[in-house]
């Protein structure tokens, strides 16, 4: 088989073949692997997210071995999340990202088959399945393993912080995984093992912050040891940590904190960055060797072991009592409250810290243990140990109080809370000095919470257990025990004396106390119906006074409990729930209609939905209406459900249609809002019934997918000169696809049309017109796929090429119009050897269709040419058989053909490429540049023309006599013929005129000799060696070099691969080319644009009928107001739908002042596309804010010069790789543009690197080649509006188009509640 570019396909070598599978399976950084951890190019820098250092276990399952193994190997990582508060966070990780995937970095002998890995979030399984995989980003050998949680979809912090990720571990039915961390998890530089590196990505994978986590030493199932919450209790004490102190802070061991409620900080990647983030940070006050730092106070202090907590000088802890802690206010500072218990702790403060209240000051703690509901019987409560203060302050009801009152104990009461009791006052403060007790060094620490110090430990003054309390003082004390010896609370003898005493000694004063008395809330308890009146001190009924029975009670219990009892209030009640239950009634009845409408509802929706699934259907085949109405029965006939009753008519389905169109334009709404760039191509065709319209398509890229889309088909009711065409253009781009003048000016980078003149006129031509004024950054295309097609016409004039176009055509026409030709042609074909294909026509107005006719015709010349001669012979008058079989046993004819093929096939690979919908305009110069010079090596250069593969063909008909040849010579008198089923054809020629010879060359045929065949042959060969250099010559004319074009090659691969050397090695561009590239984009990309001005929106057809004199009220309000003529014109096509002149001129005033920036709205018809053809201009109730400023550039050359540094040598190793990809024979489904810029940006550091050559290669790739979409476009509008149906108008066509052409959906994935909105909205519709 001969390959398109004429090179054979022959077995591939083995190095080509490597080069090709490691181009497609290396990275695309060539040498630039990711060895460390989490293996890819993203952003680990500043994050909200982090994974708490701390790994839980779930509590065990209880009853059985089987819950108890899966508790033990499920481990639960908590994130958080929490926006630093230092620096910049103006990046998209810092303020954008949420939580998608997380992956731990494991060990690579732990990757084994079969589910060993399962993962929960926040206790329900993940949306896809965890599992272990192989990295692709590290070197070979490498292995690589990540564990994997996907899909996680946390969107930001509201949602990750807190939420937990816990995954499962087993083995595989081979008994082989990793079931522990520590068999699991590679742990980071310097950090024991079972300590993981976990990364959490984001949806985009461009960001990937890192954290460690491990499951601390000793921890089981079901405990937590997170350093911030601390536990409470904390753990077991641990061996001190070597914790080396710093300068400007206080040092803890085995230390940490509990922040306050709502405490603010966050976790670093180590304790150094903590500690400078601190040491940045005024406010600032802690920090530890794990990372972690908070701002302002601590709420207490325990131990924690391995942990070393710095506290910044000057943001000390100080408490009042156990609720109220005050922090770095001397003005508040209070003494501690210290107990056996904190012994371990206070060894920790300077002494100095103690005398100057300046220092530490430790949590108080009780034995939690002492508290408890169950005493001895009968036994008076002890309190737990006498505590002095440091200070003259002491804890009061507001938190501090004044030094004169009284000092108290904490004793257990029934709640277990600790009551106040009365002491003795501490009269002199300077005792307090005396008790304060002595640092202890940590060596002398109890090992237990609660107890004494042990041996060698200081002793402290004052700590000693209070002794019980003597008969008296519990006399008037409460008993704290009941029979059970329970901790209750009873009134003492003595108190109940001294309480009747008081009662005796001052009788009571009632009318006072009624007087005092208030409307107490919480009677609504008890009294529903009770409300305040008089601001409390009276009571009313609000029952009574639903029914206008007025209620005024005095606010005393006995009183509403009278009111209650009596039978005007038990009445009313009656009467109030008799009128409740009216309503619960009443509500029920609304509910059941409401839920019965619905139904309605749904019940309509889903029968109008199968009404429109059924016109979808239609016109996604270009089948008339009129045939809706005859589904109808057939339908019934299947016995399909939901089958409406109503609306089965031809009118009724054009209202469901037109609502269908809505939701289609809605569609291309949204995605051309969303693009950066739009092209745009337009044609001119005339239909069947003689009218001119006008088609518009808008292309733009969807990812690195460029989409074409319909935009509409516009009927053109005036002669088509440039200026009217423009006008169209514009108000039809803004009328459906919603977009002002402004947007239209900045989106808008490429415009295609064919070659007319009044297209691309030089001066005034449509083209011309739009980058003048509307569209500035716009650079036009004469359609490259009409610009070849006139290239190759030059063929044409070769005498010997029009004698093979007229043998096609004579021979197509010589079969096609007989039935009778055709059956009798299979009989031919079987005698001749043939495979009897049917002979194709060529086109008049595409030369592209020839070379498939010649092929076929070549095929079957020996089987065409018996049957024509044997017509020719069986009837002397067949005029056409004897001419056709002239023709067919013409040699220059047979000949040429054979040496034309080779010409045509790169000019059929071009063209064919010019018309494909993802053709781009580098790739297509590409193509040009390659056709020129195949078909400058096969035909004009000397050493190389007539010979290669591509001419195998011709040169095995040459082969007179040998087997592939059907060419024989006469044994008698040596003539050239053919012989075929016993027959002989013998060939004529006409012998050419030889050059320079005198006289008149003999035109009549004659029988071919070895020297006329060589005549033939040679005269052949200097006509398509002539027509050739034709052609390349026209090829170069009509594609002249273009600077911006040239310059926007820097976004293909076919400028970075670069040009190949002497050695087959390809060189990278210049330096200096690149530059020069760059300063032309400059100038057309890089600097502002003028604001478009005005646009003329396309004036409507005069109104006719009843609202002719409206029209003229309109005319006459908007030229009176000097609104000018397209104001006029507004107002025209406004009074033509208005009821009366005064709309009418309301209309027109409103119309006048709609700018260019006055978006139109999506109206059934299209905004301002009336039934009669033509646009209008939006009319707003006022006139909108144009926007005057100039347009932005649409490119930042400063950012593409910095970022060509590391582009320039990526982009050329890519280029080559993906190039030569393609050259082995590596198919690339969407062409080497869009391989090589998925290679370029599939990660995120590669598109924030190469970002704006991203942005430049979007914007290269929106400018389309030409207007090849319209042609397809005029295609359908022909089959759709044929002779049957040459009575659609523009609304209709247009619509039927568009749902033909536009294949965003199917019958099955249509919107089709869109669409029913949009008919309720525009069609009068009832209930069935």
């Amino acid at each position: 088989m001969v390959s398109p570019l004429g090179t054979a396909r022959r077995g591939l070598p083995v190095h080509a073949v490597l080069a090709v599978l490691l181009c497609v399976a290396l990275p695309v950084a060539f040498g630039a692997y990711d060895t460390t951890f989490p293996f890819g190019r993203c952003s680990s820098g500043p994050s909200p997210y982090r994974v708490e250092p701390i790994v839980t276990q779930p509590q065990q399952q209880q009853g059985g071995k089987a819950g108890a193994t899966a508790g033990a190997r499920t481990f639960c990582f908590k994130l958080l999340a929490r926006r630093p508060t230092q620096g910049s966070c103006s990046d998209y990780c810092c303020k954008e990202a949420g939580v998608h995937k997380l992956e731990i970095n494991v060990k690579p002998q732990c990757y084994v088959s079969g589910d060993v890995v399962s993962a929960t979030l926040n206790g329900k399984p993940t949306k896809a399945a965890a599992g272990l995989r192989r990295t692709t980003n590290t070197p070979p050998g490498m292995n690589a393993t990540v564990l994997a949680v996907t899909q996680l979809g946390l969107p930001g912090i509201a949602a990750v912080d807190g939420a937990q990720v816990c995954i499962t571990l087993a083995t595989n039915k081979d008994r082989r995984g990793c079931t522990t961390l520590e068999d699991l998890c590679v742990p980071p530089a310097g950090q024991p093992a079972g300590t993981c590196a976990v990364a959490l990505f984001d949806a985009t994978i461009r960001c990937c912050p890192t954290s460690s986590a491990r499951l601390l030493a000793g921890s089981r199932p079901g405990t937590s040891a997170a350093p911030s919450p601390p536990p409470r209790p904390p753990p077991p004490p641990s061996p001190r940590t070597n914790c080396p102190p710093k300068a400007g802070y206080t040092l803890l061991v085995d230390t940490n904190w509990e922040g306050l409620p709502g405490w603010k900080g966050g976790q670093e990647a180590s304790g150094e960055a903590a500690h400078k983030l601190c040491d940045a940070d005024p406010q600032c006050g802690h920090w530890n060797n794990w990372g972690y730092w908070f701002n302002g106070a601590a709420k207490s202090y325990f131990e924690y072991g391995g942990l070393c907590s710095y506290v910044k000088n000057g943001k000390e802890m100080y408490n009042t009592r156990v609720s109220n802690f005050f922090c770095g206010e001397a003005a508040a500072a209070v003494g501690t409250y210290i107990t056996t218990s904190d012994a371990p702790l206070a060894a920790l403060m300077p002494p100095a810290a103690i005398a100057g209240r300046a220092g530490f000051i430790l949590e108080q703690r009780y034995a939690y243990d002492a508290w408890t509901l169950k005493m001895p019987p009968r036994e008076p409560p002890k309190p737990l140990g006498k505590i002095r203060p440091l200070t003259a302050l002491f804890p009061g009801k507001d938190g501090v109080v004044a030094a004169d009152q009284e000092p108290v104990d904490i004793v257990p009461a029934k709640n277990g809370v600790g009551r106040p009791r009365k002491r003795p006052r501490v009269e002199d403060t300077a005792d307090v000095a005396a008790v304060q007790p002595a640092p202890q060094p940590a060596a002398a620490a109890p090992t237990d919470r609660g107890e004494e110090a042990q041996q060698g430990a200081a002793p402290q003054p004052e700590l000693e257990l209070e002794p019980e309390l003597d008969s008296e003082d519990n006399e008037d004390s409460d008993s704290c025990s009941d029979s059970d010896g329970n901790v209750e609370i009873v009134e003492s003898p003595g108190r109940k004396r001294k309480r009747n005493a008081r009662k005796a000694a001052k009788p009571r004063d009632h009318k006072a106390e009624n007087q005092r008395r208030r409307y107490v809330p919480a009677w609504t308890i008890r009294f529903s119906w009770s409300m305040a009146l008089a601001g409390g001190a009276r009571v009313g009924c609000s029952v009574c006074k639903l029914l206008n029975k007025h209620v005024d009670l005095f606010p005393h219990n006995r009183q509403l409990k009278q009111h209650q009892k009596s039978p005007a209030h038990v009445e009313a009640v009656a009467q109030e729930q008799e009128e409740l239950a009216k309503k619960a009634r009443l509500r029920d009845k609304l509910e059941r209609m409401q839920e019965m409408l619905k139904k309605m509802q749904d019940e309509f929706d889903r029968k109008k939905v199968t009404q429109l699934a059924q016109i979808v259907h239609l016109l996604l085949l270009g089948r008339p209406m009129t045939d809706f109405e005859a589904t109808h029965e057939l339908m019934q006939v299947l016995k399909v459900p939901d089958i409406p009753a109503r609306h089965w008519n031809d009118n009724a389905a054009w209202l469901l249609a037109e609502a269908l169109e809505e939701a289609v334009l809605d569609m291309l709404r949204e995605r051309v809002k969303k693009a950066e760039f739009i092209g745009i191509s337009l044609d001119e065709a005339t239909d069947v019934s003689n009218k001119s319209w006008m088609c518009v398509h808008v292309y733009f890229m969807d990812g690195w997918h460029r989409e074409a889309a319909f935009v509409d088909l516009v009927e053109l009711t005036e002669a088509p000169d440039a200026k009217y065409l423009a006008r169209v253009l514009l108000s039809t781009l803004r009328a459906r696809l919603g977009l002002s003048a402004r947007d239209l000016a900045r989106m808008v980078v490429g415009i295609g049309a064919d070659g007319a003149g009044v297209m691309a006129g030089e001066h005034s031509g449509v083209l011309r017109r739009m980058t003048d004024g509307a569209t500035p950054y716009a650079i036009t295309i004469w359609c490259m796929a009409h610009r070849g097609n006139l290239a190759a016409k030059k063929l044409s004039g070769t005498p010997v090429v029009a004698k093979i176009e007229s043998l096609v055509a004579a021979a197509h026409s010589f079969h096609s119009t007989s039935a009778k030709r055709q059956a009798a042609f299979a009989q031919y074909a079987e005698a001749a050897g043939t495979k009897g294909n049917q002979l194709k026509e060529a086109g008049d107005t595409r030369w592209l269709s020839l070379q498939p006719a010649v092929s076929t015709l070549v095929a079957e010349h020996v089987a065409v040419a018996l049957q024509a001669v044997h017509d020719a012979d069986a009837d002397r008058s067949d005029l056409r058989a004897h001419g056709l079989s002239a023709q067919l046993l013409d040699l220059e004819a047979l000949l040429g053909m054979h040496a034309l093929l080779p010409l045509m096939e790169p000019l059929q690979i071009f063209l064919k490429q010019c018309q494909a919908t993802s053709a781009f305009v580098g790739d297509l110069v590409d193509a040009l540049s390659r056709t020129k010079r195949i078909i400058e090596e096969r035909y004009t250069n000397s050493a190389t023309a007539f010979t290669g593969d591509a001419f195998d063909s011709y040169h095995a008909f040459l082969g007179v006599g040998s087997k592939p040849s059907p060419l024989l010579w006469d044994e008698e008198d040596g003539c050239l013929g053919i012989k075929v089923d016993g027959e002989w054809l013998e060939l004529t020629a006409v012998r050419p005129r030889v050059p320079g010879a005198k006289g008149r060359p003999c035109r009549q045929p004659k029988p071919v000799s070895p020297d006329v065949l060589a005549e033939v042959t040679q005269s052949v060969q200097r006509q398509l060696k002539e027509a050739a250099e034709e052609v390349v010559a026209d090829l170069t004319r009509r594609f002249p070099p273009v600077p911006v074009l040239d310059a926007l090659s820097l976004a293909y691969p076919q400028y970075w691969a670069g040009s190949i050397g002497l050695d087959g090695k390809r060189t990278a561009p210049a330096k200096a080319d690149v530059d020069a590239k760059l300063d032309t984009l400059e100038r057309y990309f890089g600097g502002s644009k003028p604001a478009p001005s005005d646009i003329t929106y396309i004036e409507a057809p005069a109104p006719a009928g009843p609202n002719v004199a409206a029209a003229t009220a309109a005319r006459g309000a908007a030229a009176a107001a000097g609104l000018g003529a397209a104001a006029t014109a507004a107002g025209d096509a406004a009074a033509a739908a208005a009821p009366n002149a005064a709309a009418a001129t309301a209309a027109g005033g409103g119309a006048a002042v709609a700018g260019p920036d006055a978006a139109a709205p999506p109206t059934g018809g299209g905004a301002g596309v009336p039934a009669a053809g033509g646009l209008l201009a939006p009319a707003p109730a006022t006139a909108p804010s144009i926007d005057t400023s100039p347009l932005p550039p649409l490119l930042d050359i400063a950012k593409l010069r910095s970022q060509k540094v590391l582009f320039a040598p990526e982009a050329h190793e890519q280029a080559v790789c993906v190039l030569e990809a393609q050259e082995t024979g590596l198919k690339l489904p969407k062409g080497s543009f869009v391989a090589f810029w998925q290679s370029m940006t599939r990660s995120a550091y590669q598109l924030d690197t190469y970002g704006e050559f991203a942005r430049l290669a979007k914007l290269a790739a929106t400018i389309v080649p030409g207007s090849v979409e319209a042609e397809r476009v005029f295609s359908t509008m022909s089959y759709i509006k044929n002779k049957q149906r040459n009575r659609l108008e523009q609304r209709h066509l247009s619509l039927a188009v568009r749902m033909k052409v536009q294949r965003w959906f199917t019958v099955a994935d249509f919107p089709y509640s869109k669409a029913l909105a949009a008919w309720r909205d525009n069609a009068a519709f009832r209930w069935e």
